[in-house]
């Protein structure tokens, strides 16, 4: 039986996790600190020779470089403790970090995996799949391709999972969740309907085993497509 080819986005992270033999020991290592108060982040980029680390700010939250950096190959950062103060998937912001990142050209897409590591003992693994889907969609009136309506469905949609600029909404992934399957229902619903070209992964607490997530709703079920 002949051998298929390897999954592309799948690609993307053996690749890296093959290239560069101290990731996923700096991968394991930033996960054991989602019990601390304030995020973690590390990175690596074309202009370095292994992972560094990212800066956290005032606010306790990793700040995404931009000025000395080349171009992002990984990111990783954590959600911190206490776990019922914190998302157990992907933050509003942290889309709209990527998005800044993209539109300053510092990723490369065909190399670019994002992780993430919550006190919610959550571990996923991100993959930009169609840059221009996910820009599209995020684009405000100052980028070239902002869409009217597009724009609108994107605030509808930001108030509906995440409202993160109403404290007094009901939006449905909240920080104080502690079913972390509906939140991963309610994100895979997010991405899947916004049709936003990433592909998401979870990610065992070793970091060999990666699985790529997809919501059916037919079953209320979400599906599991091992990469290994």
């Amino acid at each position: 039986m002949a051998v298929l080819p390897p999954k592309p986005e799948c690609s993307k992270i053996f690749n890296q996790l093959n290239n560069y033999p101290d990731l996923k020991s700096e991968l394991i290592a930033l996960d054991g600190m989602t019990t601390e108060t304030q995020e973690k982040g590390k990175y690596r980029a074309n202009n370095t020779i292994e992972v560094q680390e990212l800066g956290t700010g005032d606010d306790g939250m990793v700040e995404f470089e931009s000025e000395s950096i080349g171009k992002y190959y990984m990111i990783a950062h954590t959600h911190n403790s206490p776990a019922d103060s914190t998302y157990s998937v992907f933050s509003w912001l942290d889309f709209y970090a990527i998005k800044a990142l993209l539109i300053l050209n510092k990723i490369k897409t065909s190399k670019f995996v994002f992780y993430l590591m919550t006190a919610d003992e959550t571990r996923y693994a991100m993959t930009i799949n169609n840059k221009n889907k996910f820009l599209k969609f995020f684009a405000t009136k100052l980028d070239d391709n902002f869409d009217m309506n597009i724009n609108k469905k994107r605030v509808d949609e930001r108030d509906k999972y995440y409202a993160p600029y109403d404290p007094e909404a009901d939006p449905l992934i909240i920080e104080e969740s502690n079913d972390n399957l509906q939140d991963l229902k309610y994100f895979l619903s997010f991405l899947q309907d916004n049709d936003l070209g990433l592909t998401l992964f979870e990610v065992d607490q070793n970091f060999n085993t990666f699985e790529k997530l997809t919501y059916n709703k037919q079953t209320d079920n979400v599906d599991h497509t091992g990469c290994n």
